[in-house]
């Protein structure tokens, strides 16, 4: 059983005669149509593009820094317990407190 054909077998190559020597001597390159510096300028504006270049800015306005309160607390105190034990810590802290 055979499939049709799709182009690729060599009888494709064979339909077109190789040149033998190519001649390139009648070849001008073109130069290369760019736009002006201020029609990309403009385009990269319109499309939001952020240029790699840095920009001049004037010196960073230094932000206020967040205000720290300080109760004196600096220490912190995590534990895992059973319950009768934290109803025991609960007993000593009470009067310290004033609850």
């Amino acid at each position: 059983m055979t499939r049709p054909s799709l182009g690729f077998e060599d009888d494709v190559d064979a339909t077109v005669a190789p040149d033998p020597v190519l001649d390139l001597s009648d070849f001008q390159p073109t130069p290369a149509k760019r736009p002006d510096k201020a029609t990309m300028a403009q385009a990269a504006e319109k499309a939001n593009f952020k240029s790699r270049e840095p920009k001049l800015t004037p010196a960073p306005v230094t932000a206020r820094a967040t205000r720290r309160r300080r109760t004196g607390r600096s220490a912190q105190l995590n534990l895992k317990v059973r319950p009768d034990t934290i109803e025991a810590f609960m007993q000593l802290l009470m009067p310290t407190v004033g609850f």
